[in-house]
């Protein structure tokens, strides 16, 4: 779900935008064995009701744990400064963090009961100090952990599990690729190398004994617990791979999926994980190519070993993948409009919503089935408008960001 931000995918915009803007599927529990130290803000301030559309200078991310508690992150730039908390549902919001100077945010998860992390990365990317933001107050008040910096490499995924293991993954780029991967130990919070991922060596004129993965933009990434985890990414030949581990990450298992069912040629738009108490969700977004546009989503509930025939899903322009707040829970952006169902895409619900000119619904950040959070905006540019539905994507209300 998190995408690596150096180069640009056609007609999407540079990656290091891209990544700044997170969602989550899930309530995500992390493990934080650090002191809070920075100090809090009060209380949040409520805002006035809007009048005429509200415009933000730039909302780049969202996270709730529940429906009273969740995060926002907004920017004067591109590269966000400012991330907000509320405690009650998004009516008033208090100031959480500056974040620090020439960073972007790669990652952001808060769990139900308190403790979450930001994950900051260094500009340009790929050089400097990354950090590890932690908190166990909701985010009143932060401390700083590491976060790996491998010379050379991009962080493309950084997943937590409810057991409160953590673990990120990073990438050259290369061709063929190398990847690594490093796990958080819970005792100290220290990062340590789990694996060294990319096609092993062999003679110049052999094959190599499987697809060769492409990580990059197009690359999912998630943990179930400390020990089973799946890297969903393009492949050289044969579309989308899957990679498990049941060992933490140490050795890797290659599991083909293959190119989509309606035929297209061309490499995905984008690729997300998410789960939900053992359950995988893979999606994959197509844009217009040598066929229409196109989302489908496949179902594991063994780790990855399997995956089940994957359900097509409406789409407009298949450069997103859907939001979920459970397995069944789809949240779709439709140019501008929301499409929702409730039954795993059997049935959907299709609502539009107040966008000016050409701005369109630009992502989805689902509460449960009820309460959702969605962005608009132009393309090109940080998404300036936010809405709020608490009926199931019904009706959509516009809300005045903080900042």
């Amino acid at each position: 779900m998190f995408r690596d931000i150096t180069d640009v995918d056609p007609g999407r915009g540079p990656r290091w935008i891209r990544l700044a803007v997170v969602g989550v599927a899930a309530a995500v529990v992390i493990g934080a064995s650090l002191v809070a130290t920075r100090p809090g803000t009060g209380a949040p301030v409520p805002l006035a009701s809007p009048g005429p559309l509200p415009r933000s200078a730039g909302l780049l991310g969202a996270t709730f744990a529940d429906s009273h508690h969740g995060w926002l992150l907004t920017a004067k730039g591109i590269a966000g400064d400012s991330l907000w908390r509320s405690d009650d549902g998004g009516s008033t919001w208090a100031l959480a963090m500056r974040l620090p100077a020439a960073t972007s945010v790669g990652s952001m998860k808060l769990g139900p009961n308190g403790t979450g992390y930001v994950a900051t990365l260094s500009l340009p990317q790929g050089a400097g100090r990354n950090g590890f933001w932690l908190t166990t107050d909701g985010g009143r008040t932060f401390a700083e952990g590491p976060l790996p910096s491998p010379t050379g490499y991009l962080l493309l995924g950084l997943s937590s599990a409810p057991d409160g293991s953590a673990h990120a993954l990073y990438s050259d780029e290369d061709f063929p690729p190398t990847a690594l991967v490093f796990e958080r130990q819970p005792a100290n919070g220290d990062w340590t190398l789990a694996a060294t991922l990319g096609p092993a060596p062999r003679p110049a004129a052999a094959p190599p004994a499987e697809p060769i993965p492409l990580f990059g933009s197009r690359t999912g990434f998630a943990f179930l617990d400390e020990a089973h985890g799946v890297i969903a990414t393009q492949t050289d030949i044969a579309g989308i791979g899957a990679y498990r581990t049941t060992d933490g990450g140490r050795s890797w298992a290659y599991v083909r999926i293959g190119p989509p069912p309606n035929g297209e040629l061309l490499p995905p738009a984008a690729i997300s994980l998410s789960v939900f108490d053992g359950i995988l969700l893979l999606a994959v977004a197509f844009e217009a190519g040598t066929v229409d546009p196109a989302i489908f989503i496949y179902r594991s509930s063994d780790g990855g070993a399997t995956w089940g025939l994957p359900v097509g899903v409406p789409a407009e322009d298949g450069l997103e993948t859907p939001a979920f707040n459970s397995p069944g829970g789809w949240w779709v952006p439709y140019g501008t409009a929301v499409e929702v169902s409730a039954d795993a895409g059997e049935s959907w619900q299709w609502s539009r919503l107040n966008l000016p000119g050409a701005t369109t619904v630009r992502s989805i950040y689902p509460v449960d089935q009820l309460r959702a959070w969605a962005f608009g905006g132009g393309a090109g540019s940080p998404a300036q408008f936010l809405f709020r539905t608490v009926n199931g994507g019904l009706t959509w209300t516009a809300v005045k960001p903080p900042g």
